[in-house]
């Protein structure tokens, strides 16, 4: 079966989410730790800030994997439709998304 262009981005973006899934967890786990999900009365007041600043940088990888899981799901829809129309139509949902999230992302200071 060849590989076409629309496939193979489909697969590297999907090679991206797992990466970025990592990430999260690798993330999520020591913020789990310092006392993410638990109410702030049983937090000891040395580790809630902490917990709090894993948390805040976990943020933006988060977006990230958002808006690959979005754009991937495109790309397959993109392969799925035969009209022009709306390959038109995500692509621009694409963009919209890509756009949205990177002024999001440039937001979030750090």
């Amino acid at each position: 079966m060849p590989r076409t262009a629309r496939g193979s981005t489909n697969t590297l973006t999907n090679a991206a989410i797992q990466i970025v899934s990592l990430i999260c967890f690798g993330l999520v786990v020591p913020s789990a730790y310092y006392g993410a999900g638990r109410h702030a009365y049983y937090i000891p007041p040395a580790t809630e800030s902490h917990g709090l600043f894993i948390n805040f940088v976990s943020q933006p990888f988060f977006l990230v994997g958002v808006v690959l899981v979005k754009v991937s799901i495109g790309l397959f829809l993109l392969r799925l439709t035969p009209s022009q129309f709306y390959h038109r139509f995500i692509w621009c949902m694409q963009a919209f998304m890509v756009i949205y999230s990177t002024v999001a992302l440039s937001e979030h200071q750090f």
